[in-house]
């Protein structure tokens, strides 16, 4: 019963749930586009990770948080899927078309094709990826300084959840890496100081 209504959502509001044959073939062809070109800073080394809900099957943003004598350096990366997808091409029409990814219970349409979507393009831990990744820092009193935007490559040292980031935090769980550990710490702080501007000027509280 649970599959035909997601069948019968799926024809009544006519999802494509297809894939042409020639859109499959190029999807295929990009996944072997070399990554690390000359304009893409290598960051592979840096602790990324994604932090996703217990389901969640495509990851497509990391961070990686320093802190040092003076400042926070908080980077943010962006699974980059414009590398792959090219204005024009059969793969950039087809996304247009679909214009999102559709949810549902144990399903999902994408908009790209799964060897993009949950592929390469997803920022899966042990695996260089390529990403738009914004670089700022941020005093020890949470306000703004400098960033830059680059293209870069990177290699997500852990797949976490909400969860499990919050049992760390209490003391409930332990993450193996001790990088990964002080990233966290310091984004922890750093949310600390962010919330405490935002009460500060009174920023307009939205509750789902």
């Amino acid at each position: 019963m649970h599959k035909e209504a997601i069948q019968d959502a799926i024809s009544m509001h006519e999802l494509p749930s297809k894939w042409q044959q020639d859109v499959l073939e190029e999807a295929k062809r990009v996944t072997n586009k070399k990554k690390d070109a000359k304009y893409r800073k290598d960051c592979r080394e840096l602790p990324f990770v994604t932090i996703d809900g217990e389901d969640a099957k495509d990851f497509d943003d990391a961070i990686y948080c320093l802190k040092n004598s003076n400042s926070y350096k908080l980077f943010v990366a962006i699974a980059d899927v414009s590398f792959y997808v090219e204005t024009g091409s059969k793969l950039d029409k087809e996304a247009k078309k679909r214009g999102t990814s559709v949810y549902f219970p144990a399903k999902v349409l994408p908009m790209l094709p799964e060897n993009l979507s949950n592929g390469i393009c997803s920022l899966k831990p042990n695996e260089d990826r390529c990403a738009m990744i914004c670089e700022m820092s941020i005093g020890l009193d949470g306000t703004r300084g400098k960033y830059k935007f680059y293209s870069g490559l990177i290699n997500s040292k852990a797949r976490l959840t909400y969860n499990e980031v919050e049992k760390h935090l209490n003391g409930s769980l332990k993450i193996k890496s001790p990088q990964v550990q002080s990233s966290i710490k310091s984004l922890k702080d750093l949310t600390n100081l962010r919330l405490k501007l935002r009460n500060q000027r009174q920023a307009l509280e939205i509750n789902p």
